[in-house]
């Protein structure tokens, strides 16, 4: 079983992250493939908060 990791998440859902692609598609395939896999509730409430944050406008500044 892969146990996915939070920053595996994020890095899979922030178009602006470095390496955002090879994570997306890691995950992606993973998701579609024949390997049980599962994601801790605490990884899901952090991406969950983050995601919370991310909407709030001054909260978290994205790099150029």
């Amino acid at each position: 079983m892969v146990l996915i990791d939070v920053n595996v998440l994020l890095y899979a859902f922030r178009t602006d992250a470095p390496g955002h692609r090879e994570h997306a598609l890691w995950l992606e395939a993973l998701v579609n493939g024949p390997l049980p896999f599962g994601i801790s509730a605490v990884a899901l409430a952090a991406v969950a908060l983050w995601c919370s944050f991310s909407t709030r406008s001054g909260i978290v500044s994205v790099r150029p």
